[in-house]
């Protein structure tokens, strides 16, 4: 895909890094992740199906856990 350029488009795209991630809000990311997900955008690389995948939402370790 070519570098978007209009708004629409990097909108559009950064949803659907949202939606593999599986949020509906980029402040429920990283940092690391929101700029990760703006690189990819910057570049039109839209999410696939492996992406999706290798996106597993495993619970983060707290310390809490015996």
């Amino acid at each position: 895909m070519a570098t978007p350029t209009d708004y629409t488009q990097r909108a559009e795209l950064f949803q659907a890094w949202l939606r593999v991630m599986g949020v509906d809000h980029a402040p429920e990311l990283d940092l690391g992740t929101l700029t990760a997900i703006a690189e990819f955008v910057e570049a039109g690389r839209a999410p696939c199906a492996a992406d999706a995948a290798s996106f597993d939402r495993a619970p983060i370790a707290t310390g809490d856990e015996t």
